[in-house]
């Protein structure tokens, strides 16, 4: 790999990660060839000019220190990112410094003449800096600022300088700043391509972060390109050329989106902003995205892929390296990422363009160790978000519940006049008929059978994913992720299809029961990997607003404690399922025992492994291998041992009595009652080993079911009754066999002495 920057962005905006993911991250992006982490901090630094925004979760200066060197053992620089101007509900949001704000409405964004403001954004770069000590870099955000000079005290200025010069009026002073203590800034580029009449006047020090998360191929159907800073404009060719575009953008970015080979294929040129922001004399990152807009807050789109793929060969090809970044604002878990962030290593190394299915049954086939096809397919279904699954979404529904508002209706409304606002854009076709608008009757049928039939492909993804954690050789942990995200789908679309079905009322119940088990298997999850204040912000933005939906505070999660596969309710005691033998409890999986069902336990896993035909596994090869090498030599082996064994004793009668005689029986009488004979005493001559082989695993079996049992009764009698009762029964079965085995092979040789 290249010298030039490869970054993982660390989003720290909502959920804090435990010091061990922290880690485990770490350890991944250095063995794939990351160079560097962008640590955007927000609330999670502990900072002294403004004490009051710090979270619960917070890192101290010398927490962050720890961090950085932890970073730098596995090869990661920190780039930390601090909000100047935009994203900063984190500060203003509280009172004590709302007066900084622009609008008083607008609680993200500073006011960008304040030089009360300004002081304190330079406070709070010089403790992020203080407290992780960047090398080279540190980010200052500077994007999405969608209200900058509409406040009505700023109509002179903006009338003078335009929203690009009050931009660049607030931001130099801080650039100016942070050079000045020998490191670079860095910024998002929508503003400054957003009013591209402000490029020439940037200083050519401050690094340029090309996002572009929607451009998916070098050569695009469609142009991504920002107008007035809140517009993204996604347009194919013939409207883009019939588009009045401004001057600016005329004179500093048209000339790179359409080449020459335009006028023969139709399309754009790829990436054309990080060309024309290279040619004014940038360091300029591209920038792609694993988590972004229209994500489900379940499973992130599979179709990011093509984007990071295609955006790290254009930082890597020409620019100055790619930062791939992770929007925790859209509260899918950051594991589901991994398949696009090992992508963005492999693409800045100069691997092949695939598709999609291809690059996730690879991830798969090296993450879990076996065929990744049934990961490829359930990971692009899984995907497909539904109405009410995006984080802005859920929001939008709970305020409106809040307001007495049934946003399940206004669903309807969205859909029947064409907006996006609680949907996927274009999430059901529209179902008018003859000219003639729907009535609402025909979309809630129409949304019903669009949420059937996402439900659908959902449940095919879950099937897929639980069939591979069961068959996974290794990492088969991060699989449950996967298909925790895939019960909240499912969950959300059987609570709109009972809304919408009129079954809502006799559906509530199971529902909520169904609500109680999910959050406790995301709490359960996600306690692993997040801190204890920030696991609690994610389930509530996870199951606020249904639980709201169903009349009130969520019951205890511990009271009716449900089985993710079958729905049926379970003792908090159990360790599996008793309808349907699914593992419930983190233990049951991995002790080995009887007196489970077959499928939830370690012979089961042994026994798919070896028969599951779509998993090429070490065991299923030794399994055949020993079929082929072994087993069929015994066969082979044991018929010729026979043979001797009777020539033997043939000629040692016939030495004993050389005069003796003896009616002979007809030659095919004898021929087919040796054969008879031979085939028998083969047989059970081959069992021998065979049985010995089951005794020895036995023996094996009775001693860990002993071990663990004693561990059990010591130390967790009061946790685990239900397991310690299995293992209790499970010993004396182990003791018949014991002795039973041993038994059935003296048999055999007793049996072939005699005969």
């Amino acid at each position: 790999m290249s010298d030039k920057l490869l970054a993982y962005h660390i989003d720290l905006k909502h959920p804090m990660w435990n010091a061990a993911y922290l880690e485990q991250t770490a350890r991944l992006l250095g063995s794939l060839g990351y160079n560097a982490v962008l640590l955007e901090i927000e609330d999670k630094l502990q900072f002294a000019a403004a004490a009051e925004i710090a979270d619960a979760d917070a890192l101290s200066p010398a927490e962050a220190a720890e961090l950085t060197a932890m970073l730098a053992r596995h090869g990661l620089e920190v780039i930390p990112l601090v909000q100047t101007l935009g994203h900063a509900e984190y500060v203003l949001g509280k009172a004590a410094y709302a007066h900084l704000r622009e609008d008083p409405a607008v609680v993200n964004q500073y006011d960008p003449v304040s030089l009360e403001a300004r002081q304190l954004i330079l406070h709070l770069v010089d403790e992020a800096i203080a407290a992780f000590k960047p090398a080279v870099y540190i980010h200052l955000g500077g994007d999405e600022a969608y209200q900058l000079g509409q406040s009505p005290k700023h109509a002179a200025r903006l009338k003078t300088r335009g929203v690009g010069g009050i931009y660049l009026d607030h931001m130099q002073p801080i650039f100016e700043h942070v050079l000045q203590q020998g490191l670079r800034p860095v910024i998002w580029a929508d503003m400054i391509l957003s009013y591209s009449d402000i490029i020439a006047d940037v200083p050519r020090e401050v690094v340029i972060a090309d996002w572009d998360y929607f451009t998916r191929a070098k050569r695009s159907e469609t142009i991504t390109f920002f107008q007035n800073a809140d517009t993204i404009w996604r347009l194919p060719m013939a409207e883009f050329q019939s588009m009045q575009l401004p001057a600016s953008f005329q004179q500093h970015l048209k000339p790179y989106c359409i080449d020459s080979q335009s006028a023969e294929d139709g399309l754009f040129h790829g990436f054309y902003t990080t060309d024309a922001l290279k040619s004014a004399g940038f360091t300029v990152w591209t920038a792609s995205a694993v988590r972004c807009l229209y994500d489900s807050l379940a499973i992130p789109q599979a179709d990011h892929l093509q984007n990071v793929f295609h955006s790290t060969q254009k930082g890597f090809a020409d620019a100055d390296g790619q930062l791939v970044s992770s929007w925790a604002v859209r509260h899918c878990h950051p594991e589901l990422a991994l398949p696009a962030v090992r992508l963005a290593a492999a693409a800045a190394g100069g691997a092949a363009e695939a598709t999609d299915a291809v690059w996730l049954a690879d991830y798969a086939t090296e993450q879990f160790g076996c065929d990744g096809a049934d990961f490829a397919i359930a990971a692009q279904l899984g995907g497909e978000p539904l109405p009410l699954s995006e984080s802005r979404t859920l929001a939008e529904a709970r305020a409106l519940l809040s307001q007495g508002c049934d946003p399940f209706a206004q669903l309807l409304t969205d859909l029947a006049t064409g907006k996006s606002d609680l949907s996927p854009l274009n999430y059901v076709k529209d179902p008018s008929s003859h000219g003639e608008p729907a009535t609402t009757a025909v979309w809630r049928e129409a949304l019903i059978v669009a949420l059937e039939q996402t439900r659908q492909r959902h449940a095919e993804a879950r099937e897929r994913l639980v069939d591979l954690r069961q068959h996974a050789k290794r990492n088969s942990q991060a699989l449950d992720y996967w298909i925790e995200g895939i019960d909240w789908l499912l969950f959300c679309a059987d609570f709109q299809v009972a809304v919408y079905g009129d079954e809502f009322e006799r559906e509530c119940a199971d529902l909520e029961r169904r609500l109680i088990a999910l959050r406790k298997n995301t709490r359960g999850l996600w306690e692993k990997t997040f801190c204890e204040h920030a696991v609690a912000a994610e389930l509530e933005m996870r199951y606020a607003f249904f639980s709201e939906y169903l009349g009130g505070e969520n019951a205890a999660e511990d009271e009716v404690p449900l089985c993710l596969h079958c729905l049926q309710p379970v003792s908090p005691l159990d360790h599996y399922c008793p309808h349907c033998g699914q593992s419930v409890g983190q233990l049951t999986p991995y002790l080995p025992y009887e007196g489970i069902w077959f499928n939830a336990g370690l012979w089961a896993k042994l026994w798919n492994r070896l028969w599951y035909r779509r998993i090429d596994s070490l065991p299923r090869k030794c399994f055949f291998f020993m079929l082929i090498v072994i087993a069929a030599p015994i066969l082979l082996l044991a018929l010729p041992t026979v043979w001797w064994w009777k020539s033997k004793s043939r000629s040692s009668d016939s030495i004993e009595n050389p005069n003796a005689k003896t009616g002979s029986p007809p030659k095919c009488i004898k021929r087919a009652d040796n054969i008879v004979r031979d085939a028998r005493l083969a047989i059970c001559l081959g069992l021998i080993p065979i049985l010995s082989l089951i005794y020895i695993l036995r023996l094996v079996q009775w001693y860990i079911v002993n071990k663990e049992l004693a561990d059990l009764d010591d130390e967790n009698r009061e946790h685990h009754g239900q397991l310690l009762g299995d293992f209790r029964s499970a010993r004396p079965r182990l003791w018949f066999a014991v002795l039973f085995w041993p038994g059935l092979i003296l048999f055999l040789f007793i049996y072939l002495a005699v005969t």
